[in-house]
């Protein structure tokens, strides 16, 4: 029989520390986006599994840059307090986003595909995805493409190469966060 469903919120933070302490342990059920439910015994390797999935379920940060080593510095930057994840293909971004809303993206303008700057012009564009605010991290540096991406939607810009306090500094901003962020878990 499954346990009475209450919510309880953890820190990303908190629920590392309680899996690498093995402390979480009987049964957790987690509602995913299909309806389904996913039942995880009491191994550590199951508590990891449930982390795993708890992050990677509806990541905070979405990271498009047809580069994966920029994809990776963003991911190592921010992934101590967010749950990060990236995309090289333009094509692969605009398929997550069907089914996945995450609370920020962080966009690069010089792309082989499809530039940032079109990217950025559609989600503005798309009533499902326009509230998603959007940071550009990008090489180019001139006056008017920070005008340009400003007026298209963006609410910051960020000339790389990146600065880890700076990003961090402005992602918060972005989210309107003070403290680190909270994931929920029915238990």
């Amino acid at each position: 029989s499954l346990p009475s469903e209450r919510t309880v919120v953890f820190s990303k933070q908190t629920i590392e520390k309680l899996v690498e302490e093995e402390v979480l342990h009987d049964r957790f059920v987690i509602p995913p986006h299909n309806g389904t439910t996913l039942q995880f015994m009491s191994s550590g390797q199951q508590r990891k599994a449930l982390l795993t999935y708890l992050l990677t379920l509806n990541p905070e940060c979405i990271v498009l840059d047809d580069v994966y080593a920029n994809i990776y510095l963003v991911e190592g930057m921010l992934g101590r307090r967010y749950s990060v994840k990236g995309f090289t293909s333009v094509n692969d971004f605009w398929n997550y986003l069907k089914s996945v809303s995450p609370r920020l993206i962080l966009l690069d303008l010089m792309m082989s595909v499809e530039s940032g700057f079109d990217v950025l012009a559609k989600l503005k564009a798309d009533p499902g995805l326009r509230k998603i605010p959007v940071i550009v991290v990008s090489a180019k540096d001139s006056k008017q493409d920070v005008v340009r991406v400003l007026a298209l939607g963006a609410v910051d810009y960020i000339v790389k190469p990146v600065e880890e306090q700076s990003l961090l500094r402005k992602v918060r901003k972005a989210l309107g966060d003070k403290d680190e962020p909270e994931l929920s878990l029915n238990v």
